[in-house]
Formats: structure tokens, sequence, C-alpha cells
């Protein structure tokens, strides 16, 4: 539940154990991602983009291995987070 208080927590959760992979991401969704991040600094972040910025990087992390996701009390997502959704 603390978690809740900070943006982006559960996207830095999905991509920590994959950020071998993060590399240069093409722009505008790669700036997107370095900003949930913290990577960069940024004035507006779009948060429609943060979500196909995570799908591409968990596609490109299944290339190297299988991959299984699971977001457990998803109830509990950040708002940031939750806007983030990859379907």
């Amino acid at each position: 539940a603390s978690e809740m208080a900070f943006w982006y927590s559960i996207v830095h959760g999905v991509v920590r154990p994959i950020r071998d992979h993060l590399g240069e991401r093409p722009a505008p969704r790669g700036g997107a991602l370095d900003a949930a991040l913290g990577r960069v600094q940024h004035d507006v972040l779009d948060p429609f983009l943060v979500g196909p910025a995570v799908l591409s990087l968990v596609a490109e992390a299944t290339r190297a291995q299988p991959l299984f996701l699971v977001i457990d009390d998803a109830q509990r997502l950040d708002d940031a987070s939750a806007i983030v959704r990859c379907r």
C-alpha cells in the first residue's frame, strides 16, 4: 500500500528485472519511459506513451528468454501505473 504514493512504482517493479534491455529507446516512447523511471527530467509526461514503451521493452526482453509477469494486488496500483495497463 505504501507504493501507491509513488508514481510509476509498479512500472519500476516490472522494469527492474529486465533493465538490461533498456538501452536507447526510440522517441517519444523511450523518452516517456525514461521520464517515468526518473532517468531524465521532464516537464510534462504523457502517461499514455509509457504503456507502449513498457510493452515494447517486455517484448524485447522475451526475445532473450521467456518472461512470466504477474501483478499481485492490482487494486493497489498507483494512479500513474494504472494508466500504463498494457493490453
